[in-house]
């Protein structure tokens, strides 16, 4: 399993989580690539496939970026009611 993060691992429930899969079995890298930059992700896809075949990508960030658009339109139409 490969886990994306700019910043990497931040909190303890993060290291846990790695702990038990570790302990299960599963093979985890944490990467810090940037896959903003073409160079950095061909590293990324290279790293993964050095631990095996990659199966899938699976992009969650979408979910965060969703709710801060949901929650940057809230504070806009807010704004512009009271002007």
């Amino acid at each position: 399993m490969v886990l994306l993060h700019r910043s990497g691992i931040r909190n303890g429930f993060q290291v846990r989580k790695i702990r038990e899969w570790k302990k299960q079995g599963v093979n985890v890298l944490v990467s810090t690539h940037n896959v903003k930059y073409v160079q950095q992700t061909e590293r990324l896809v290279q790293e993964a496939n050095a631990m095996a075949p990659v199966g899938g990508v699976f992009h969650l960030a979408v979910v965060c970026l969703a709710n801060s658009i949901i929650e940057f339109h809230k504070r806009t139409v807010g704004r512009f009611l009271f002007l």
